[in-house]
Protein backbone atom coordinates (compact mmCIF):
# COMPACT_ATOMS: atom_id res chain seq x y z
CA UNK A 1 0.00 0.00 0.00
CA UNK A 2 1.03 3.58 -0.62
CA UNK A 3 -0.36 6.13 1.79
CA UNK A 4 0.56 9.50 3.25
CA UNK A 5 1.25 11.84 0.31
CA UNK A 6 -2.29 13.20 0.09
CA UNK A 7 -2.44 13.40 3.90
CA UNK A 8 0.78 15.41 3.86
CA UNK A 9 -0.97 17.87 1.54
CA UNK A 10 1.27 17.44 -1.52
CA UNK A 11 -1.37 18.92 -3.82
CA UNK A 12 -1.61 22.03 -1.64
CA UNK A 13 2.17 22.23 -1.40
CA UNK A 14 2.54 22.29 -5.19
CA UNK A 15 -0.22 24.86 -5.64
CA UNK A 16 1.13 27.06 -2.83
CA UNK A 17 4.59 27.00 -4.35
CA UNK A 18 3.20 27.81 -7.78
CA UNK A 19 1.42 30.85 -6.41
CA UNK A 20 3.98 32.08 -3.86
CA UNK A 21 7.62 32.41 -4.95
CA UNK A 22 10.03 30.44 -2.76
CA UNK A 23 7.10 29.21 -0.68
CA UNK A 24 9.17 26.78 1.34
CA UNK A 25 11.25 29.57 2.90
CA UNK A 26 8.39 31.95 3.75
CA UNK A 27 7.89 32.45 7.46
CA UNK A 28 4.53 32.41 9.22
CA UNK A 29 3.52 34.45 12.27
CA UNK A 30 4.71 31.65 14.56
CA UNK A 31 8.26 31.93 13.16
CA UNK A 32 8.20 28.62 11.29
CA UNK A 33 8.70 28.25 7.57
CA UNK A 34 6.26 26.51 5.27
CA UNK A 35 8.85 23.73 4.87
CA UNK A 36 8.97 23.24 8.65
CA UNK A 37 5.17 23.10 8.88
CA UNK A 38 4.86 20.50 6.11
CA UNK A 39 7.61 18.37 7.65
CA UNK A 40 5.95 18.70 11.07
CA UNK A 41 2.67 17.47 9.55
CA UNK A 42 4.47 14.46 8.08
CA UNK A 43 6.24 13.64 11.34
CA UNK A 44 3.53 14.46 13.89
CA UNK A 45 0.32 13.62 12.01
CA UNK A 46 0.90 11.47 8.93
CA UNK A 47 3.39 9.10 10.57
CA UNK A 48 1.29 8.33 13.66
CA UNK A 49 -1.87 8.02 11.54
CA UNK A 50 -0.14 5.47 9.29
CA UNK A 51 1.03 3.53 12.35
CA UNK A 52 -2.55 3.49 13.67
CA UNK A 53 -3.87 2.31 10.29
CA UNK A 54 -1.28 -0.48 10.15
CA UNK A 55 -2.36 -1.58 13.63
CA UNK A 56 -6.01 -1.59 12.51
CA UNK A 57 -5.09 -3.74 9.50
CA UNK A 58 -3.21 -6.14 11.77
CA UNK A 59 -6.18 -6.29 14.15
CA UNK A 60 -8.57 -7.17 11.32
CA UNK A 61 -6.16 -9.49 9.49
CA UNK A 62 -3.55 -10.73 12.00
CA UNK A 63 -1.94 -13.11 9.49
CA UNK A 64 -1.63 -10.52 6.72
CA UNK A 65 1.72 -9.20 5.57
CA UNK A 66 1.78 -5.54 4.57
CA UNK A 67 4.18 -3.88 2.16
CA UNK A 68 4.23 -0.13 2.83
CA UNK A 69 5.54 1.94 -0.11
CA UNK A 70 7.28 5.26 0.11
CA UNK A 71 7.15 7.95 -2.56
CA UNK A 72 9.40 8.83 -5.50
CA UNK A 73 10.89 12.25 -6.05
CA UNK A 74 8.36 14.21 -8.09
CA UNK A 75 10.84 15.97 -10.38
CA UNK A 76 13.89 14.93 -12.40
CA UNK A 77 16.51 17.14 -13.99
CA UNK A 78 16.05 20.83 -14.58
CA UNK A 79 12.34 21.46 -14.41
CA UNK A 80 11.13 24.99 -13.89
CA UNK A 81 7.82 25.10 -15.72
CA UNK A 82 5.11 22.51 -15.25
CA UNK A 83 2.05 23.41 -17.32
CA UNK A 84 1.19 26.84 -15.92
CA UNK A 85 3.28 26.37 -12.75
CA UNK A 86 6.60 28.10 -12.40
CA UNK A 87 8.73 26.60 -9.66
CA UNK A 88 12.22 27.64 -8.65
CA UNK A 89 15.12 25.19 -8.34
CA UNK A 90 14.88 25.64 -4.56
CA UNK A 91 11.20 24.70 -4.52
CA UNK A 92 11.75 21.69 -6.78
CA UNK A 93 14.66 20.55 -4.61
CA UNK A 94 12.64 20.93 -1.43
CA UNK A 95 9.63 19.08 -2.87
CA UNK A 96 11.95 16.27 -3.99
CA UNK A 97 13.42 16.11 -0.49
CA UNK A 98 9.92 15.52 0.88
CA UNK A 99 10.19 12.01 -0.61
CA UNK A 100 13.12 11.43 1.79
CA UNK A 101 11.23 12.92 4.74
CA UNK A 102 8.22 10.70 3.99
CA UNK A 103 10.46 7.64 3.51
CA UNK A 104 12.06 8.15 6.90
CA UNK A 105 8.73 8.69 8.64
CA UNK A 106 6.87 5.86 6.88
CA UNK A 107 9.76 3.49 7.60
CA UNK A 108 9.51 4.46 11.26
CA UNK A 109 5.72 3.99 11.17
CA UNK A 110 6.27 0.43 9.90
CA UNK A 111 8.86 -0.24 12.62
CA UNK A 112 6.54 1.22 15.29
CA UNK A 113 3.63 -0.95 14.13
CA UNK A 114 5.85 -4.04 14.12
CA UNK A 115 7.15 -3.24 17.61
CA UNK A 116 3.67 -2.72 19.03
CA UNK A 117 2.45 -6.00 17.51
CA UNK A 118 5.55 -7.93 18.53
CA UNK A 119 5.87 -9.31 15.00
CA UNK A 120 7.28 -8.15 11.67
CA UNK A 121 4.16 -8.00 9.55
CA UNK A 122 4.99 -4.67 7.85
CA UNK A 123 7.86 -4.21 5.41
CA UNK A 124 8.77 -0.74 4.12
CA UNK A 125 9.88 -0.23 0.50
CA UNK A 126 11.56 2.90 -0.82
CA UNK A 127 10.76 3.36 -4.54
CA UNK A 128 13.06 6.35 -5.09
CA UNK A 129 15.82 4.31 -6.79
CA UNK A 130 13.30 2.76 -9.20
CA UNK A 131 12.11 6.23 -10.27
CA UNK A 132 15.55 7.84 -10.51
CA UNK A 133 15.56 10.21 -13.52
CA UNK A 134 11.92 9.39 -14.32
CA UNK A 135 10.06 12.10 -12.39
CA UNK A 136 8.24 15.04 -13.92
CA UNK A 137 10.52 16.48 -16.66
CA UNK A 138 12.55 13.26 -16.60
CA UNK A 139 13.52 11.19 -19.58
CA UNK A 140 11.46 9.11 -19.72
CA UNK A 141 8.81 10.77 -17.56
CA UNK A 142 6.94 8.25 -15.38
CA UNK A 143 5.02 10.75 -13.22
CA UNK A 144 2.22 12.97 -14.51
CA UNK A 145 2.73 16.73 -14.27
CA UNK A 146 -0.12 18.90 -13.00
CA UNK A 147 -3.18 19.78 -15.00
CA UNK A 148 -4.46 23.16 -13.91
CA UNK A 149 -7.81 24.70 -14.70
CA UNK A 150 -9.06 28.05 -13.45
CA UNK A 151 -12.19 28.06 -11.33
CA UNK A 152 -14.50 30.85 -10.19
CA UNK A 153 -12.38 33.61 -8.79
CA UNK A 154 -8.61 33.45 -8.72
CA UNK A 155 -8.19 29.98 -7.22
CA UNK A 156 -6.47 27.19 -9.16
CA UNK A 157 -7.40 23.54 -8.72
CA UNK A 158 -5.87 20.33 -10.00
CA UNK A 159 -8.11 19.24 -12.85
CA UNK A 160 -7.17 15.56 -12.86
CA UNK A 161 -6.76 12.90 -10.19
CA UNK A 162 -3.72 11.79 -12.20
CA UNK A 163 -1.85 15.03 -11.49
CA UNK A 164 1.44 14.33 -9.68
CA UNK A 165 0.74 10.58 -9.61
CA UNK A 166 2.54 7.83 -11.55
CA UNK A 167 1.84 7.08 -15.17
CA UNK A 168 1.38 3.42 -16.20
CA UNK A 169 5.17 3.09 -16.47
CA UNK A 170 5.49 4.50 -12.96
CA UNK A 171 3.38 1.68 -11.58
CA UNK A 172 5.87 -0.71 -13.16
CA UNK A 173 8.62 1.16 -11.27
CA UNK A 174 6.66 0.58 -8.05
CA UNK A 175 6.34 -3.10 -8.98
CA UNK A 176 10.10 -3.32 -9.57
CA UNK A 177 10.77 -1.78 -6.13
CA UNK A 178 8.29 -4.18 -4.54
CA UNK A 179 9.83 -7.20 -6.27
CA UNK A 180 13.31 -6.15 -5.18
CA UNK A 181 12.11 -5.90 -1.57
CA UNK A 182 10.32 -9.25 -1.63
CA UNK A 183 13.01 -11.05 -3.64
CA UNK A 184 16.37 -9.41 -2.83
CA UNK A 185 19.31 -10.46 -4.99
CA UNK A 186 21.64 -13.06 -3.51
CA UNK A 187 24.81 -11.57 -2.00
Amino acid sequence: MSIGGNDAGFQGVIISCAITAECHTRTADDGTTYAQRVERTINQTVGPDVTDLLEEIHGEAPNARVLLMGYPKLFSGRCEVITQLTLSEGEVGWMNDLARVLAERLSRAAADANARAGTNYVTFTDPRPAFEGKGICGSPEHIHAGVLTPTDGDMLVIGSQQSFHPKAEGYLDYAWAMDLTLNPPAP
